[in-house]
Parts: structure tokens; sequence; C-alpha cells
């Protein structure tokens, strides 16, 4: 009975503590993440820089030339955690397209920018933002047909209204 009691409390106390700290006193869990390359490509950029943001527990903003060595930056992303990188808004310039290259991480598209998920650890790639030239372009509300043929409509109503007037004030 003894040995059973000494079996227990040593499994108790020395072997399930060691087992449930054994990876956070493993070096190789805590540094498992996904290393990504956020890229900028803007032909005829010069020494434009071009604003970024990400977004995972915090917001940090950021830059990147469009050509030349400040075209790249690298970041990694902690294994199941998420990254956000969004380009804002830069007069003169449009988001033409954004192509990721990534193995071991979940890409999901936003209207300006991508969410990367890191999957597996030690996993890696680039992800490349492509700007061109040109303005947003505005669009300007117009009627449609059935608002044309209203419009008509109101015109008629309104020309019969002061004709009528007219009349009335030729024979009195």
């Amino acid at each position: 009975m003894r040995i059973i009691n000494f079996t227990l409390k040593t499994l108790l106390l020395i072997v399930i503590p060691a087992v449930l700290l054994l990876p956070v006193l493993n070096d190789d869990a805590a540094a498992q993440s996904c290393s990504v390359g956020i890229c900028k490509s803007a032909l005829d950029s010069g020494d434009t820089e071009f604003p970024f943001v990400a977004v995972n527990e915090i917001t940090e903003p950021f830059t990147l030339q469009g050509e030349g060595d400040g075209a790249c930056i690298g970041t990694s992303i902690p294994q199941g955690q998420s990254l956000t990188i969004s380009e804002e808004f830069l007069p003169g310039w449009l988001l033409d397209d954004i192509d990721c290259q990534l193995v071991g991480v979940d890409v999901t598209f936003l209207e300006h920018g991508v969410e990367l998920f890191c999957n597996v650890p030690t996993a890696n790639g680039t992800c490349t933002f492509t700007n061109v030239r040109g303005e947003i372009e505005r669009n300007i509300p117009t009627l449609s047909e059935w608002g044309m043929i209203a419009a008509a409509a109101g015109l008629v109503i309104v020309g019969v209204f002061f004709a009528i007037r007219r009349k009335r004030a030729f024979t009195s």
C-alpha cells in the first residue's frame, strides 16, 4: 500500500507538472512562427513611400518605397495567430494587385490588403502589393431610363399648368 501511495504522489507531484511545463521550457515551441515578407512594386515611383498598417493585437503603421532597397520588410506571425496588412490610400496611386506566394499561411484577400493566418510553424513566403499611377474614378449620378421618363412627365405637367394659367390670363 505504501508503494502505491508513493507512486501516486510521485506521479501527481513530479511527472504531471513536468509534462505540463515541457512546452513552456522548450525554446523551439516558443519560437514557432511564420516568416512573411511584405513587398511593394510600383514602376517609376522613385523615392515615394507608400503607407501601410499592420494589425494583430496592436496597430502599427509602416511605409515601403516602391522601388529599390526599401521595397520589402520582413515580419513574423506566431503560430495560430493572424496579421492583417492593409495599404492606405496615397493620392495619385491605385492598388492594382496583391500577389501572395506563401506556404503554410492562409491568405484572405481584403479590399486594400490581406489577412494572414499562420498554420504551420516555420512557414514562409512573400506578399507583393503592386501599384499603378491613377486616380479613383468618381461615379457621377445619372438618371436611369425610368428616371428620365419621370422627369419628362414632370416637365409635361408643369408645361400644362403654365399653359392653362396663361390661357386664363388672356381670357379674363
